[in-house]
């Protein structure tokens, strides 16, 4: 087993040690899982997710020793999934309950809550919760997924769009309350932040690029997403000011996506090398780091916290075999 909690005393050099590669770990299934996946984890090392047992997705958090937790689902559901937990380990995502997707949070002791849809939605997803307990994610209402963020007593407001736009979603929420997703403009996807106040802003794209998204943003508004350039996807980031600068790939690499960023401006997500998606990390300095495959076909990077430590999954190519990962930075392994 390991402890994540050891690294919390190695300072500012955790900044470097991804150069030296990174080590990685599969985490276990619980009891009757065959398949899962990792997709956030917290400052404590506390990592979240799914696994799917007797054929069913399940969420599921693991401890900071790896041992993995199915959480309950609220009465009705038969599925369910984690796409983010908070510092405090409050966990969010969504429970399927008579086949509908149902916005869900899950305290620290594990009790699922199906948190309210705003009038006229029929349907919903958490995709993150900060440090206050604010939530965000999207909705469905008539048939269109819209921006929603929900207050720490489970109250929906469902965001204003950009002129022009159509749809959009929040993927992430700052500890500020601002939040960063994608709205639809003109038929195309765009990167787009949401002031703590609701007022929507259509971010720059980087030169050459039609289209683009916002994954994650950190304490300080720094972002990451990607961008579409010649038809390729590209990682990207964007500066507090909504500056973009499209991510340098490892070598081999054609394109990429920068799915999380930590405090100190880490990145993590996947890229692409022959045809096969690699997990993948950047450095602060922007410096990318192929973290390769864990064994199988293919890895991705879901989640990285502020110690650096990243958790994603390995599948093989048929989707057959799918299993959560964590890497730790190689010199304090």
């Amino acid at each position: 087993m390991f402890c994540l909690n050891s690294f919390g005393k190695i300072g500012a050099a955790v900044r470097s040690a991804f150069a030296t590669g990174p080590v990685q770990v599969d985490l276990a299934l619980p009891a009757g899982g065959t398949i899962g996946a990792a997709n956030a984890i917290n400052s404590s090392g506390v990592m979240a997710g799914w696994a799917t047992v007797t054929g069913f997705y399940q969420p599921c958090k693991w401890s900071v020793d790896g041992t993995p937790t199915v959480l309950a689902l609220p009465a009705g559901a038969t599925e369910g999934s984690v796409n983010a937990i908070n510092s405090s380990g409050v966990a969010v995502g969504y429970a399927t309950v008579t086949g509908i997707y149902q916005p869900c949070k899950w305290s620290v002791d594990g009790t699922p809550t199906v948190l309210a849809l705003p009038a006229g939605a029929t349907e919903g997803a958490l995709y993150d919760i900060n440090s206050s307990g604010g939530m965000c994610g999207n909705v469905k209402v008539a048939g269109v997924n819209q921006p929603c963020k929900w207050s720490v007593d489970g109250t929906p407001t469902v965001l204003a769009l950009p002129a022009g736009g159509t749809e959009g979603a929040l993927y992430a929420m700052n500890n500020s309350g601002v939040a960063v997703g994608y709205a639809t403009v003109t038929g195309f996807y765009q990167p787009c932040k949401w002031s703590v106040d609701g007022t929507p802003t259509v971010l720059a794209l980087a030169a050459g690029a039609t289209e683009g998204a916002l994954y994650a943003m950190n304490s300080s508004g720094g972002m990451c997403g990607n961008v579409k350039v010649t038809g390729l996807n590209q990682p990207c980031k964007w500066s507090v000011d909504g500056t973009p600068t499209v991510l340098a790939l490892p070598a081999g690499a054609t394109e990429g996506s920068a799915n999380a960023i930590n405090s100190s401006g880490w990145m993590c997500g996947n890229v692409i090398v022959a045809g096969a998606a690699h997990a993948a990390v950047w450095l602060a300095d922007g410096t990318a780091i192929d973290a390769g495959t864990f064994g199988l076909d293919s890895a991705y990077f879901y989640g990285i916290n502020d110690l650096g430590v990243v958790v994603g999954e390995k599948a093989n190519n048929d989707w057959s075999v799918e299993l959560p990962i964590m890497a730790v930075p190689a010199t304090y392994n």
